[in-house]
């Protein structure tokens, strides 16, 4: 329903970090978070809530600090299957500058990002602007783009709405 009545709904399925009101791991390993933050990936994924799932793959709450290791516990196959179900509920997957703009997450994202065109995902560009440095990233972005091999054809049509 937000949907049909907003341009853009982006759905984070990551934000970990508050406890009060989003479920926890049981598994507080590396591994542990991997399989909750897909859980919460595909959930929201499914759910048809958001036109762009937000900033995915960032494990943001008590590893916040250590995303290669949270992600390293995810197969290339465990995030293709993901993915797929993210573009065939017609999910868009945001690429956020303000991730980026830290090398531990620019670092650890080219793999899923690299998946999820593989799948088929097509692509936002977002800031999520808590910091100005991070507003008019642009070249950032662009430099990822290259290195996940996305183009301006793996853009969704909802960046021209």
């Amino acid at each position: 329903e937000l949907k049909e009545v907003l341009d853009v709904v982006l759905l984070p399925t990551d934000h970990f970090h508050l406890k009060s009101v989003i479920q926890q791991p049981d598994d507080h390993s590396f591994a542990g978070w991997g399989k909750h933050m897909m859980k919460f990936f595909v959930a929201g994924a499914k759910s048809r809530v958001g036109h762009v799932l937000a900033h995915p793959f960032v494990p943001m709450g008590e590893h916040n600090d250590k995303p290669r290791e949270v992600l390293d516990t995810i197969s290339d196959a465990e995030f293709f299957d993901a993915l797929s179900i993210a573009n065939e509920y017609g999910n868009a997957i945001e690429i956020n500058s303000g991730c980026l703009i830290e090398p531990i997450y620019y670092e650890s994202l080219i793999r899923p990002f690299t998946i999820a065109k593989k799948a088929g995902c097509k692509f936002t560009v977002g800031s999520d602007t808590h910091r100005l440095e991070t507003l008019d990233r642009y070249d950032i972005i662009a430099h990822f783009c290259d290195e996940c091999g996305i183009t301006e054809d793996d853009f969704s049509d909802i960046m021209i709405r």
